[in-house]
């Protein structure tokens, strides 16, 4: 995987498109036009928070995954001395070859570089593609911090601890 780059304005619709084609090819999406609309704001992620992106060799957008930082509108359930990343997406035409993995592990390195002591995220509980990644990844479930964002849709809230 080429090295995440922070979003180019350029890029802003390209990466909307790949956000919001990802999470309906999850199964994500089922109808929330308002999240839609929220997944497909990149310009508006990316005055608040640090939206990366990754380009395969041929220079092909292929990922992208949003960075919050403290005090950010976008952070969701992370407390101090945490990072909590949002809105991981790959392609899926790239989908398969480590790039998702590879992007936890750079919010994590991330993390590690900011002095943070654990990593965040929120994940739709029927994403079970992505819940089984981010728990192999060490992510674990905090059951009591799961956010209940619509009557059909929990978010389930997961961590990971950094260091000793």
């Amino acid at each position: 995987m080429n090295k995440p780059t922070l979003v180019a304005p350029a890029e802003f619709s390209a990466v909307g498109e790949l956000v919001v084609g990802a999470y309906e090819a999850a199964g994500v999406l089922a109808g929330d036009g308002r999240y839609r609309s929220v997944l497909a704001d990149t310009a508006g992620r990316a005055a608040k928070a640090a939206v990366y992106v990754v380009h395969d060799d041929a220079g092909r957008l292929v990922a992208t995954v949003t960075v919050t930082t403290p005090g950010s509108p976008y952070v969701q359930v992370a407390g101090p001395g945490e990072l909590e990343f949002r809105m991981l997406a790959v392609d899926p035409a790239a989908a398969g070859h480590g790039i998702g993995s590879a992007l936890v592990d750079f919010c994590v390195e991330h993390a590690s570089a900011r002095g943070d002591t654990a990593v965040v995220l929120c994940v739709v509980d029927t994403n079970t593609a992505a819940v089984r990644l981010y728990r192999r990844l060490g992510f674990e479930h905090l059951p009591e911090r799961d956010l209940q964002v619509a009557p059909e849709v929990r978010l389930m809230v997961m961590r990971r601890a950094l260091g000793g």
